[in-house]
């Protein structure tokens, strides 16, 4: 188990896209070669709008063969999360693995409610991330606007030539 690092709320924008049964969530691990591997899953949340869950239906997946990795060796993971235009992304070190307890209890009610009584998962990973960017396109266009305001601009755009002719 690592050290819990210096500990931030996230975001309110980002919770709520976490809290959102339409977003899109992808985690990005390490496989035992170092290549990275990605895995949607829409478990992804936090509960507290400090760490990050997620449950893994089978012992044997990838993605749950990878988290085993990065919690042995603290390997980092990358999480993204998307709706709408609007993209975080997370980098986050694994905290624990919960195989009992009101956590899994909780994303193992989560399961049945949506795929039936018989639903089952085999473990729950919270995440601590250490940080959090919002990548939106937008965002993004307008920090690097603002530091490189002609950069991945045409030159022979009208805009951008009176600008340059004056």
């Amino acid at each position: 188990m690592i050290k819990l690092p210096k500990i931030s709320m996230l975001s309110p924008e980002l919770t709520k896209l976490l809290k959102m049964s339409d977003s899109v969530k992808i985690i990005g691990t390490l496989d035992a070669s170092g290549e990275p591997r990605l895995s949607a899953n829409d478990t992804l949340t936090s509960l507290n709008g400090i760490s990050l869950i997620l449950s893994e239906k089978l012992e044997k997946s990838q993605c749950n063969r990878d988290l085993v990795r990065s919690i042995w060796y603290g390997k980092p993971v990358t999480v993204l999360v998307f709706h709408d235009g609007t993209s975080f992304e997370i980098r986050a070190k694994i905290y624990r693995c919960l195989i009992v307890g009101p956590i899994f209890d909780e994303m193992l009610a989560r399961a049945r409610e949506k795929y039936g009584p018989d639903a089952d998962i085999a473990a729950v990973w919270e995440l601590i991330p250490e940080k959090c960017r919002d990548v939106s396109e937008d965002t993004v266009l307008r920090e690097q606007k603002a530091a490189h305001p002609y950069y991945d601009s045409h030159l022979d755009r009208e805009s951008v030539r009176s600008i340059i002719s004056k």
